[in-house]
C-alpha cells in the first residue's frame, strides 16, 4: 500500500475541575499506515482510567500486530479466490484445512505482501483485500477492547475493580489514501477541509437517541432540551458485545482530523477548534488542552484530550 503521509500530536489534562484524568490517547505509525485513538474512561477514578488505558493499548497492539494478525484473514481470501466455484464458497472451508496447510498459505501471503508480485488469482485477491483488512483494524480493536473489559468485569478476581466501568473511544487508521474511523460513545472526530469543519461521528448519547425518535414520540424541542446531554447510551465494556459505528472516507492533502474526548469538544465551538488548527497545526492539540485547563462559565470542567492529524 502507498505510504500514509501524516503528522500528528496529542495532549491530555484532567481539566479545571477534576483531580484525576480518566482520558487516554495513543499514536503509532510506520512506513505504510498510522493509527490514532482517544478514549474516555467511565467509572470511579482509577477504574475509569484503567478502562481507557486498556482500550488505547488494545488499539495500538492491534496496529503493531497487523502484519501477523490479518494473515489468516488474507489467507482465507486467497483460498476462496482459488477454490470458489461459480461464485459459491469453496466446498472445503479454509478453517477446516490442516494446520500445516494454513501455515503454508500464511507464508505465501506474507511473501506476497513483501514482494507484491502476484502470479495467481488468489494473489490478486489478497492484494485487493489488503487495504480492506487494514482499514478494518479500528473496529476490530474496539471490539477486542470491549471483550477484554467485559471479561474483567465478570471474572471473580477482577469484577470488583472493573464492574460498571468502561470507556468511550474513537480510533482512526490512515492507510491506502483513506481514513477508517470506528467509534463508541461520545468521543468525536471532526474533519477540517478547505476552511470548514464537519463532525464525522455522532455521539451515542441519550439526547441524540431522543432526537432520533422525536417524530415517533412527538417530543417538542423544549422537552428534548431537558434531556441530559452527557448521558451516553453505548460504551466499551458495557455488554459482552458492542456495536461499533464505522466510517471510511478518502483523505486529501491539507486535511486535518481532530479526535477529541467530550470534555474537549464540549469546551469549544467547532469554529474555535478550526481556528486553533489553522493557527497551530498539530500543535492545536496542546494549545486547546492548555486553554481548557482554565475554568470558565461555559466550560464543562471535564478531562480534556485531543489528537490532531494533518495529511501531508
Amino acid at each position: 500500500m502507498a505510504a500514509a503521509r501524516v503528522r500528528s500530536a496529542g495532549a491530555s489534562h484532567e481539566g479545571p475541575a477534576r483531580s484525576h484524568n480518566e482520558d487516554a490517547f495513543g499514536i503509532v505509525e510506520d512506513a505504510t499506515a498510522a493509527l490514532v485513538v482517544v478514549a474516555d474512561g467511565l467509572g470511579a477514578s482509577q477504574s475509569g482510567r484503567n478502562a481507557s488505558d486498556l482500550t488505547v493499548e488494545t488499539c495500538l497492539s492491534s496496529f503493531r500486530d497487523r502484519s501477523a494478525a490479518p494473515l489468516d484473514e488474507l489467507a482465507e481470501i486467497w483460498w476462496r479466490a482459488e477454490h470458489s466455484e461459480g461464485g459459491r464458497a469453496p466446498r472445503r472451508p479454509y478453517t477446516t484445512l490442516p494446520i500445516a496447510d494454513r501455515a503454508g498459505l500464511r507464508d505465501r501471503v506474507r511473501l506476497l505482501l513483501e514482494q507484491r508480485v502476484p502470479d495467481a488469482l488468489g494473489d490478486v485477491a489478497v492484494l485487493e483485500g489488503e487495504a480492506r483488512v487494514v482499514l478494518g483494524i479500528p473496529a476490530r480493536a474496539l471490539e477486542r477492547a470491549n471483550a477484554a473489559i467485559f471479561r474483567r468485569a465478570e471474572a471473580p478476581d477482577t469484577s470488583r475493580q472493573w464492574r460498571g466501568h468502561g470507556a468511550a473511544a474513537v480510533c482512526v487508521i490512515f492507510a491506502a489514501g483513506q481514513a477508517s474511523i470506528a467509534h463508541v460513545g461520545d468521543c468525536r472526530v471532526s474533519l477540517i477541509r478547505r476552511g470548514s469543519i464537519e463532525a464525522l461521528t455522532k455521539e451515542h448519547t441519550l439526547v441524540n437517541d431522543y432526537a432520533n425518535v422525536t417524530p415517533a414520540l412527538t417530543l417538542t424541542p423544549e422537552q428534548i432540551a431537558e434531556v441530559p446531554t452527557n448521558v451516553i447510551t453505548r460504551m466499551i465494556g458495557m455488554m459482552d458485545k458492542v456495536k461499533v459505528d464505522t466510517h471510511v472516507l478518502p483523505i486529501e492533502s491539507g486535511d486535518a482530523l481532530v479526535l477529541a474526548s467530550d470534555g474537549l469538544w464540549r469546551a469549544y465551538s467547532p469554529e474555535e477548534i478550526r481556528a486553533a488548527v489553522r493557527a497551530h497545526g498539530v500543535g492545536a492539540a496542546a494549545e486547546l488542552v492548555k486553554r481548557g485547563t482554565v475554568a470558565r462559565p461555559d466550560h464543562p470542567g471535564d478531562n480534556l484530550t485531543a489528537v490532531v492529524v494533518e495529511i501531508a
